[in-house]
């Protein structure tokens, strides 16, 4: 049985944020009220360029995805690694399973020739000429490229053409579908509405007390505010030279919910265990200076976005039950805290198709490919505040 219902195929120098989006949009198409998502979609964060032994991981994604989502674009038609994904895909599967996203660039299908229009300038892989009996299905997101916001509706609607091809299903019954769903979870809202009144105030109470939720209490995302603001920078060194393990930077940039325009004044707390797998030496001051120990700091983005952390590769906790990794929680400019996927390295103890399945993408996929320049691992963990939200 198929792991995944779609692979996303694209140029990451281009279209990683549209990517984020629709995959955000195409996986809550037809969800039941209760449930996160109704589709997998699977969606490689980071490019293949400079470490190809990670091909076996990405066919073998490819070999559990019922459809193929290439985002087609002048990029995308020049990237050795899309094509070698759409190669995989035709030798494999029916063309007719393979959905595209027109993101740059012109497509025209001649009639005549029953094929696309074939140019130097066409975005598709040359791999595809002549491939199709008739012309497929595919969606023009070109005004997205520069900035998708999953919330937007008529980028919802240009989802659905996705989602209801995967569904296998008229686009107008799942828009009705979807509209059923949002009736029926809308008449257990007003239904609950009374007793949620009651509960209000000690909801508030809590908000105040920054006991946000659940999982926000459990991941200490008000430790987020403990920093003096006034003094933070964009930098922060978490561990000193004196820290013994592997020096690692952990970088990236916060992006506002358009998923292009760099977000300032976002305040980004991290912690994690020492070499040795530990929350160690953590001050008395509070119990979250205590609970997650002396590797922790604070950032706050300047007008780039761009935060970044000095310290060591964090270990794998002594009775390993996951993998080694960074916590992150936020706080946006008159937001409440929030937390997002931790970051795990590609490739470690841990991180296998069963992780990403689970992992819940808050702020986008957790999941990094480190780098070694200089001696040291370079982490690049970009957040899109657009996909905080579950899904």
């Amino acid at each position: 049985m198929p792991l995944y219902d779609a692979f996303i195929s694209s140029s990451h120098a281009k279209d990683k944020p549209i990517a984020g989006a629709l995959q955000s949009v195409v996986q809550k198409f037809g969800k039941s009220w209760y449930k996160r998502r109704a589709l997998r979609v699977f969606r490689d964060d980071t490019s293949l360029s400079a470490m190809p032994e990670l091909w076996p991981s990405i066919e073998t994604a490819l070999s559990k995805s019922r459809f193929l989502i290439l985002f087609a674009s002048p990029e995308a038609a020049a990237s050795p690694w899309v094509t070698k994904e759409v190669e995989y895909w035709l030798e494999n599967r029916d063309p007719s399973t393979l959905l595209i996203g027109l993101t740059a660039g012109d497509l025209s299908w001649n009639s005549k020739t029953g094929d696309f229009k074939w140019s130097p300038r066409t975005p598709l892989p040359k791999a595809l000429k002549g491939r199709f009996a008739s012309e497929p299905k595919w969606v023009d997101l070109r005004p997205y490229r520069d900035g998708a916001d999953p919330r937007d509706t008529h980028f919802i609607q240009l989802g659905a053409d996705f989602a209801a091809a995967i569904h296998g299903m008229p686009k107008e019954d799942l828009l009705s579908q979807e509209v059923k769903q949002q009736r029926r979870a809308l008449t257990l809202a007003m239904g609950a509405a009374a007793s949620l009144l009651v509960l209000l105030g000690a909801a508030v109470l809590l908000y105040l007390t920054a006991d946000y939720s659940d999982n926000c209490r459990w991941k200490g995302c008000v430790a987020a505010l403990e920093a003096n603001e006034a003094a933070l920078t964009p930098s922060a060194v978490l561990a000193g030279p004196d820290k013994p393990g592997e020096r690692l930077v952990l970088t990236g940039v916060v992006y506002a919910s358009d998923g292009v325009t760099p977000a300032s004044d976002v305040i980004v707390y991290a912690y994690h265990t020492n070499a040795e797998g530990r929350y160690a030496d953590g001050a008395p001051d509070t119990v979250w200076s205590r609970r997650h120990g002396a590797l922790r700091g604070w950032t706050r983005t300047g007008p780039d976005g761009v935060y970044r952390f000095d310290t060591i590769k964090p270990g794998v906790y002594p009775n390993p039950s996951s993998p080694a990794h960074i916590h992150i929680n936020l706080v946006e400019p008159g937001h409440a805290p929030v937390y997002i996927d931790s970051v795990v390295f590609d490739g470690e103890f841990g991180v296998d198709n069963a992780f990403r399945e689970r992992a819940e993408n808050r702020g986008g996929s957790g999941i990094v490919r480190l780098k070694r320049e200089d001696g040291v691992w370079i982490a690049r963990r970009d957040i899109y505040l657009g996909l905080i939200m579950d899904g």
